[in-house]
């Protein structure tokens, strides 16, 4: 969920400004890049491929605020990531619950098999 930060109003501040300001802050530390492929945001910054916080300057009349949430830098490797997640769970969802009930279950139709007066 995005959260709003206002600050001082300054109505001479780009998102450009912005950036680099966010970019000499957080040197060394963390990425600071624009964003291409979304008009809800203007930059990212980015810890991995996974973690970064999209921010976006908003300019409304007397107010000057930054709009930021979390999102994947790389939405490929995201994609991925959470595929993969999925598919862990889903191994582990068998194993644990769905494999024991389905041996119960082949142990009662071998029984049946093994005992049944029509099969003798």
């Amino acid at each position: 969920m995005a959260q709003t930060v206002t600050v001082a109003h300054h109505p001479e501040l780009t998102w450009q400004d912005a950036m680099e300001t966010f970019q000499k802050h957080f040197s060394g530390k963390y990425k600071v890049r624009k964003i291409k492929r979304t008009i809800a945001r203007h930059f990212i910054i980015c810890k991995s491929p996974l973690i970064g916080i999209r921010v976006k300057l908003d300019q409304s009349e007397g107010k000057t605020s930054f709009v930021f949430d979390g999102d994947a830098p790389n939405a490929l490797l995201a994609v991925l990531f959470w595929m993969g997640l999925g598919i862990l769970i889903s191994v582990i969802i068998y194993l644990t619950v769905l494999k024991p009930k389905l041996k119960a279950m082949e142990n009662e139709v071998k029984s049946y098999i093994e005992n049944a007066p029509e099969f003798k």
